[in-house]
């Protein structure tokens, strides 16, 4: 053998050595282990994150599942794999391919539109209800925006079928307009309002009889009261933005707040299944669950949608799917988030692996969401080591929400600085106050403070800065102010987010 042949073979030894190390890391056992430490190091720097459920799934398999953390801190109840969790607008996908499944049928139709299917509701001319499509509403290009159905839906719970359908003649125009992407809840809440008018069922039901049920995903549901009456595992919500830890989260899912685009309750353990079924176009363990076509058709970017999440670069919406890419890579996904709660579901069609992530704190969990799934892609698709680098990604996530939880800290500082600015008594202002879209807010002022409740949301109202004001916190973390109008001693109504609300009782 010649010198130069000799350093070729060597050259090639070691090449194929470096290699086969490389590839000899990419087991299951060693990502555990990585993401094990990784996680273990979130915990230590953040000091603010509750509990942690993932999974991920890898060519047709669940390769891992667990849970991390509290779902409960007060009761000390460990996050599991099979830890029911309120996944907010991940909701969107379940209901999106509900659609695509009543489309295939013939049920309800994509191009069905929406002055078709309510004729005797009078719409807004400049919204052309006749041209605005079932598609449209499920890939937020329908140009139509209506506040008081998606605050009803997910917040307040005061609603019938009967009333959400009236309450679509508030609907308007929205700044993008029609045929450009705005997204928004009120699509996938309209079109359960159709599905339950053409069906005479609802949404929820549909679900567990199309979805749920066929893929046996026996611990999800659009029910919190099936969760609760099986005595479900579930995770609590928290806040840690301020220095106090592990704050939690008084505002809670109950049915009639639990709707189509941000509606159900699961596990890590039962996305894994839903995970595969994406990815290998509606087939679980070799069963075709539901038609190549209806999957291709959900996941299909109907809309161009420039908006990125993360580490995601989004450029086109399905029906409850967001797809773009992930560094170079093609990935398909869709995150959700209510005060206490987030989640990302996540997948890479190409290499077929799916990733999982939910968490029960926003503020530090934000962040290290995105970066747990970036590491989990980044961890089997790489060669090289990542771990050192996410490593240092979370300690400038740390860094950053110590910083946050000052400026909280000084912000609730001058909140408790503040006095009443009111020119009455408090009993002056009780009673109950209306607004035809919104609903009612009923104040009582009899124990020497503003006692604020509005369906099932409540809170002891603040002092604010102007004349008859007060602040109120009904939606954890989300501050709004209250204005009253006093005429000769009397309150005759009140004003929050320029919409009027009238004193209609003491």
């Amino acid at each position: 053998m010649t010198r130069k042949l000799l350093v070729c073979y060597l050259l090639v030894l070691v090449t194929n050595t470096l290699l086969f190390g490389q590839m000899q890391k990419k087991t299951k056992a060693a990502y555990q282990k990585d993401l094990q430490t990784l996680v273990d190091f979130a915990f230590s720097e953040t000091q603010a994150i509750p509990g942690i459920a993932m999974s991920v799934v890898k060519d047709g398999k669940t390769i891992f599942e667990k849970g991390f953390g509290y779902a409960q801190v007060e009761e000390k109840q460990k996050m599991k794999e099979n830890t029911s969790f309120y996944i907010a607008s991940c909701t969107k996908a379940f209901t999106g391919l509900l659609a695509a499944i009543l489309d295939e049928e013939g049920v309800i139709p994509m191009e069905g539109t929406l002055a078709s299917y309510f004729p005797k509701i009078k719409f807004d001319a400049k919204l052309e209800a006749d041209k605005i499509t079932i598609q449209s509403l499920l890939n937020h290009t329908s140009g139509l925006q209506n506040g008081p159905i998606g605050f009803r839906a997910a917040y307040s719970g005061e609603h019938t079928h009967q009333q959400m359908v009236q309450l679509l003649s508030h609907s308007k125009p929205n700044r993008a307009g029609r045929g450009n992407f705005q997204y928004t809840n009120v699509g996938y809440n309209i079109y359960t309002l159709i599905v339950q008018e053409v069906t005479g069922k609802k949404w929820q039901d549909l679900l567990e009889e199309k979805i749920f049920t066929p893929l046996g995903m026996d611990r999800t549901t659009a029910y919190i009261s099936k969760a609760e009456k099986g005595n479900w595992p579930m995770a609590l919500p928290y806040l840690a933005e301020a220095p106090e830890r592990f704050q939690s989260v008084y505002l809670l899912k109950k049915d009639n707040t639990m709707q189509s685009a941000g509606g159900l309750i699961t596990t890590a353990e039962d996305l894994a299944t839903w995970a595969n079924v994406q990815i290998n176009k509606g087939k679980v363990n070799g069963k075709q669950i539901f038609s190549e076509k209806v999957m291709r058709d959900a996941q299909k970017p109907w809309a161009a949608a420039d908006q990125r999440r993360g580490p995601f670069q989004g450029e086109g919406y399905g029906y409850g799917w967001m797809s773009g890419k992930l560094g170079d890579e093609k990935a398909v996904w869709h995150s959700g988030g209510f005060p206490g709660y987030l989640s990302l579901m996540s997948f890479m069609p190409e290499h077929k692996i799916g990733v999982n992530v939910l968490i029960n704190e926003p503020s530090a969990g934000f962040r290290l969401m995105y970066l747990l799934a970036a590491f989990s892609y980044d961890w089997w698709l790489k060669n090289d080591d990542v771990l050192a680098d996410y490593k240092a990604q979370i300690q400038e996530m740390a860094q950053q929400l110590s910083q946050q939880q000052e400026k909280v800290t000084a912000h609730r500082k001058k909140l408790a600085e503040r006095t009443w600015q009111l020119t009455e008594d408090f009993k002056a202002f009780s009673g109950r106050y209306v607004n035809e879209g919104y609903g009612t807010i009923e104040i009582d002022g009899s124990n020497g403070q503003l006692a604020v409740k509005m369906g099932n949301m409540h809170c002891i109202a603040t002092p604010y800065t102007k004349e008859n004001t007060a602040r109120v916190e009904m939606v954890p973390g989300r501050g709004e102010v209250l204005v009253f109008n006093v005429k000769n001693g009397k309150v005759t109504e009140l004003k929050t987010d320029g919409d009027i609300f009238k004193k209609v009782s003491q």
